[in-house]
């Protein structure tokens, strides 16, 4: 590894650790996880079984087990029976729990906005899953795809400008 790629790495842990420091204080939640599992499970508008949660929040079934358990400890998730797979279950967040999860996305507006628009457009669980994805694939490669002018073919003899193809 190269010292610039292990001061990246560095880094980011320290990031890391300063925002689980920040949310743990904050919210009274175990640990940033948490945080991230409650507003996963808020936001779907619908109860999810572990794998959809670890999924959205990019984390293995063994760490959402764990948490999963740390937050129905608390009382701000419940286990359910999935009527359409009995072998798994489904979470589904409790109104203690909406109201953590609440508080916050309520320090977060971007978050909160999407949440808003997730439940008013009655977006189903797959188009919103494909949503979540595209935006890691864009954390992951440097953010949102940004405009670029393209030039479109013209007849001959337009006049337009090769920047905007206008």
């Amino acid at each position: 590894m190269k010292r610039r790629d292990a001061s990246l790495v560095r880094t980011g842990e320290a990031v890391w650790d300063e925002l689980e420091r920040c949310t743990t204080a904050s919210f009274d939640v175990p640990n940033q996880t948490a945080a991230n599992t409650l507003t996963a499970i808020d936001g779907a508008g619908q109860p999810l079984t572990p794998t959809e949660i670890g999924d959205r929040i990019y984390k293995s079934s063994a760490t959402i087990t764990t948490t999963i358990d740390a937050l129905e400890r608390r009382g701000w998730v419940r286990r359910t029976t999935n009527p359409g797979d009995r072998r798994s279950v489904l979470v589904e967040i409790t109104e203690t729990g909406q109201a953590v999860g609440d508080q916050i996305t309520a320090r977060h507006p971007q978050a909160r906005a999407a949440r808003a628009r997730r439940r008013h457009r009655g977006r189903t669980h797959e188009t919103a899953r494909t949503a979540r994805q595209g935006a890691g694939r864009d954390r992951l490669h440097g953010g949102p795809p940004t405009h670029t002018a393209r030039r479109t073919p013209q007849p001959p003899g337009s006049s337009t400008s090769p920047q905007t193809g206008n």
